[in-house]
């Protein structure tokens, strides 16, 4: 998808102006595009950033960087190139305006905030898929005997739907032999 990348770059060096105002809502404050950066600054991999626009905002120079994503593929080097562009930057603007940054300022507590409810949700989750497999393994020892249900204990700590933990939770509960459950694990597999 370089073609499209390659069209909005273009686009992005026609009217830099225009991308500004439209990505950062600069336009009750007083920005003037000042020069759109050459991209060839080296990257991990020499990967190079799409495009870098110096601004003046608030008669402070700013440095915007544009990374178009035209697909919506996973990309495994992504981090890494991201890792890169953000040494190149760090070259161009000093560490010590980076910790000014009102945007840093503004962004780190977000940031904090969701790291942490992400981790809540994440512990939530954890905990809910940890407590059906230990109800599906009672289970299946008072319906079948305590080894047999430990047979299991592998197969389902290698599961991770909740949905499908539950479905299977049912079948445990009625299970009347090994094999029937089983059969339920193989075409939840499926």
């Amino acid at each position: 998808m370089a073609s499209f990348d390659t069209a909005s770059k273009k686009q992005i060096e026609t009217s830099p102006q225009d991308f500004v105002n439209l990505c950062f809502k600069f336009r009750s404050a007083k920005t003037t595009v000042l020069e759109v950066v050459t991209p060839e600054q080296p990257t991990v991999e020499m990967h190079q950033a799409d495009t870098l626009i110096k601004i003046l905002h608030d008669n402070q120079e700013v440095l915007v960087h544009f990374e178009f994503q035209t697909t919506d593929s996973y990309d495994p080097e992504m981090p890494l190139r991201m890792a890169g562009y953000a040494q190149t930057i760090s070259e161009i603007i000093s560490e010590e305006t980076m910790q000014q940054s009102s945007i840093a300022e503004y962004l780190a507590p977000e940031a904090h905030e969701q790291g942490i409810q992400q981790g809540i949700q994440q512990g939530i989750q954890q905990g809910a898929q940890e407590t059906i497999r230990e109800n599906i393994l009672e289970a299946l020892a008072s319906q079948l005997e305590p080894e047999i249900a430990e047979t299991f204990k592998s197969d389902l700590e290698a599961i991770n739907d909740l949905q499908r933990l539950k479905q299977l939770f049912r079948t445990a509960m009625r299970v009347e032999t090994p094999e029937d459950f089983i059969q339920a694990l193989n075409k939840n597999g499926e």
